[in-house]
């Protein structure tokens, strides 16, 4: 059976905010009428709207589904031109009017991280607070899925934060896997809300883009691919899905990024 693609923009980097002009260009290549779903992975949901040439171009596709990246990190030394959550969080009734519905909007809160500095010091999320803060404004909105892993460390990850004096937590994996399993899951599980734990740990039978999910929130139900995306990492849940990002700079400039080509000091 031939499926309408599920188009991911983007894992890469961040098209939305920074080049949208070339999403664009490329959902207007593939046909909006002709896409199931246009995935949208972002940190400012804002030029869904405020840019009215994405508006007009995405109000033609079936469904758009929105990842939202919000880790409580932002203007540290780790997301040093992330949003402001506040900013982020205050924009969510727009984001989810323009999906027509708050299931089709899910929280990345991801990675969990933990870096030390020189002075004994540390920056990360791997705590309760940190969440619940953000947590008690994002799910009463009807939010009802939220994403999370431990950051993968590759080693230019290790040079970006090295050049930050910075170095990861050794206890890294330990304390996200004990945050996620003595924390998270009950915390998900007593409030109806679905937790995917993306690649790492892999605990989780739904990847970020997940097929059965898409087809059960399109509009007219129309089947998609449900197959496993075999262009992801080995671990990774993932459905398959066309992903339209290259490997351009993102000014977001967050340290612990394994796609930026460049960040500037």
């Amino acid at each position: 059976m031939k499926y309408k693609p599920v188009i991911s923009a983007s894992r890469r980097t961040e098209l939305l905010t920074f080049y949208p002009d070339y999403v664009c260009q490329r959902i207007t290549e593939i046909g909006p009428e002709d896409i199931h779903t246009l995935v949208v992975w972002t940190r400012d949901p804002s030029n869904l709207w405020e840019n009215r040439k994405i508006y007009d171009l995405l109000k033609r596709i079936d469904q758009v589904y929105v990842l939202l990246t919000l880790t409580g990190l932002a203007g540290t030394v780790l997301e040093p031109h992330s949003p402001p959550s506040d900013r982020i969080v205050e924009l969510l009734p727009k984001t989810i009017d323009f999906v027509n519905s708050p299931e089709r909007v899910a929280w990345r809160y991801d990675p969990l991280i933990e870096v030390n500095s020189p002075d004994g010091s540390s920056i990360t999320n791997i705590e309760k607070r940190r969440f619940l803060e953000l947590s008690e404004r994002i799910l009463p909105l009807g939010i009802t899925r939220i994403i999370t892993s431990g950051a993968t460390i590759y080693k230019k990850t290790e040079r970006n934060l090295r050049r930050f004096g910075l170095e990861v937590d050794p206890a890294l994996d330990e304390k996200a896997f004990k945050f996620i399993d003595s924390f998270l899951k009950p915390y998900c599980l007593q409030r109806g809300i679905q937790l995917s734990t993306c690649v790492i740990p892999p605990s989780s039978n739904f990847g970020c883009i997940d097929g059965r999910l898409l087809e059960k929130l399109h509009p007219q139900n129309s089947p998609c691919s449900q197959a496993k995306d075999r262009s992801q990492r080995e671990r990774c849940r993932c459905t398959k899905s066309i992903d339209i990002g290259q490997w351009f700079r993102c000014p977001h400039g967050c340290v612990y990024c394994y796609g930026n080509p460049k960040i500037e000091v």
